[in-house]
């Protein structure tokens, strides 16, 4: 069956982010995680997959590969499935960061191709596949390279729950959101979901890109990088970080994806307010970075409290204005790949 996803559309209707209800099954989460644990080690595969590597399409190397994408396929909504069918590969990565860590904005590029010929050229869809619980959320901001900061747009807060995925337009300007205090958790009343975890304070993704050409210069995954199917997903995953115990996010797996719509309120219409909640003041005014290989700007804007409240995705619309901006600091990114 399709999965059930909730999307927020921008103004001509088209798809912001997207939340497939179908999670990645449980012996394919548990794999990549048992991968995972030694990626600190260079003698380990997983330490490698922090670079982009290219999957040729119809030939994505190794069953634990093979069998994740032919799961992202699948659960890709209608709207997007097209664009993905003028892939001619994927790029493929993964991410590991602490829960309280952020990620700078930016856009998705072919960033030797940027260089050479000073465009910025973008994938056709980008995938955020999220194998825990842990973290902060993906910040999708209905924002493309050419165009101009300080309009109001669409934006979605997709909220990591393992075996969940997320898709959004290749050249929307996304980053994360890193969370404060402690780790959130199910709020009472929502039972614990069942779903196979690794005890830890990192946020794991796995991420791909549909690229309708493959970016200059990004390699082929070699064979002795290919990851491995392990034993099913009752095999046990040694704890990495100790944490304190806590519920899990719940994540309904073939049911409706649960959300919260924002609307905008108060005198200057800035502040933003959850549907169905009391007055205002509720929001958040933030700064951030976007931060790329040949730009790095400080971007202000009103966004919902980043706390997990039991919702996978928090919909809104913010003002994007400019802070600060350094054009001696540009170029200092450069070679670094600015992901998910």
């Amino acid at each position: 069956p399709n999965p059930v996803c909730q999307m927020a559309t921008n103004a001509s209707g088209q798809p912001l982010a997207a939340v497939a209800s179908t999670a990645l099954p449980c012996q394919l989460l548990r794999a990549w995680l048992t991968e995972l644990q030694g990626r600190d080690s260079p003698d380990a595969r997983a330490h490698w997959w922090r670079e982009s590597h290219w999957l040729p399409r119809g030939e994505v190397p190794g069953a634990l590969l093979r069998a994740t994408v032919a799961h992202v396929d699948a659960a890709l909504p209608a709207a997007v499935a097209a664009a993905a069918g003028r892939c001619s590969g994927l790029e493929f990565w993964t991410q590991r960061r602490p829960t309280g860590s952020s990620m700078q904005l930016h856009w998705d590029c072919d960033e030797e191709h940027a260089q050479r010929h000073g465009e910025l050229r973008s994938p056709l869809l980008s995938v955020v596949l999220y194998l825990d619980d842990h973290g902060g959320p993906t910040l999708v901001l209905d924002q493309r390279p050419p165009e101009a900061l300080g309009r109001m747009v669409r934006a979605s807060l997709v909220w990591p729950h393992a075996g969940a995925m997320a898709v959004f337009e290749g050249s929307l300007l996304h980053g994360v959101c890193g969370l404060g205090g402690a780790p959130t958790a199910a709020p009472q009343g929502v039972a614990a979901s069942g779903r196979c975890h690794l005890r830890s304070s990192l946020r794991h993704t796995l991420l791909f890109n549909y690229w309708r050409e493959r970016p200059l210069e990004m390699p082929p995954l070699p064979e002795v990088l290919v990851p491995h199917i392990v034993p099913p997903c009752e095999a046990p995953i040694r704890e990495e970080v100790p944490r304190r115990a806590e519920p899990r996010r719940v994540f309904a797996d073939g049911g409706a994806v649960r959300r919260t719509l924002w609307a905008r309120c108060g005198a200057d219409g800035g502040a933003l307010v959850a549907d169905g909640g009391e007055g205002c003041g509720t929001s958040e005014r933030r700064e951030l970075v976007l931060g790329m290989f040949d730009r790095h700007v400080s971007l202000a804007m009103e966004l919902p409290p980043i706390e997990y409240r039991g919702q996978q995705l928090d919909e809104f619309e913010t003002v994007v204005s400019v802070r600060v901006s350094d054009a001696t600091e540009q170029g200092a990114h450069s070679g670094q790949r600015h992901r998910h």
